[in-house]
């Protein structure tokens, strides 16, 4: 994500904790990378006009007061963009594995930004071709004890791996309508993930 928002021609700054993470992020062409957390980076208050939280939250235990924290670090008027897994019913034992905490509704998110401070400017879900197959090839065999154990290298392989073309065009279309009305936006009533966007009021 930030090499593409970097590509997009935004001044970007990627703030990492993992050392493999940072790594990979200046082979990928990263020009600016913060290997911290975001207590340890060092950001005085009121300094970041705009931050990405993409699929980062879920993993957050205390989400609301790391939240508050983005708030207190953001100039007035700044924009948080935040992507999360939706849908609590889609649990499976791909989010154990991949260390999250939780998953959200466009509701509980927009809600938790609002009670660190932020007011929300738009909220919708995203890839309405996900939550049918997550939860017949995820969640269902995880509920009835059926789930295959994988290594987190594995799961990240099979979920990377390219999908056969006719699949993949379907995709596209399907994710390029999704695009257009949010571009236009037009809020989603569906999907496997949720994207808030919020402003420091």
């Amino acid at each position: 994500m930030a090499h593409a928002i970097q590509n997009a021609g935004l001044e970007t700054v990627l703030v990492e904790p993992g050392s493999s993470g940072a790594r990979n992020a200046v082979k990928r062409g990263v020009r600016h990378v913060v290997r911290a957390t975001l207590e340890d980076a060092g950001f005085l208050p009121e300094v970041l006009p705009a931050v990405g939280l993409f699929d980062v939250v879920e993993h957050i235990q205390e989400d609301r007061a790391f939240l508050a924290e983005i708030h207190r670090l953001m100039i007035p008027g700044g924009r948080v963009y935040v992507t999360v897994p939706a849908f609590r019913w889609l649990w499976s034992a791909e989010d154990e594995e991949a260390g999250h905490c939780r998953r959200y509704t466009v509701r509980s998110l927009s809600n938790t930004l609002e009670e660190a401070g932020f007011g929300v400017d738009f909220a919708t879900y995203f890839f309405g071709f996900l939550p049918a197959p997550i939860f017949l090839l995820r969640t269902l065999p995880h509920k009835l004890g059926l789930a295959r154990k994988q290594s987190p290298e594995d799961a990240a392989r099979a979920d990377h791996q390219p999908g056969n073309s006719l699949a993949n065009r379907i995709v596209q279309t399907l994710m390029g309508r999704e695009l257009s009305r949010i571009a236009a936006g037009k809020p989603c009533a569906w999907g496997g993930s949720c994207l808030v966007v919020a402003r420091k009021t």
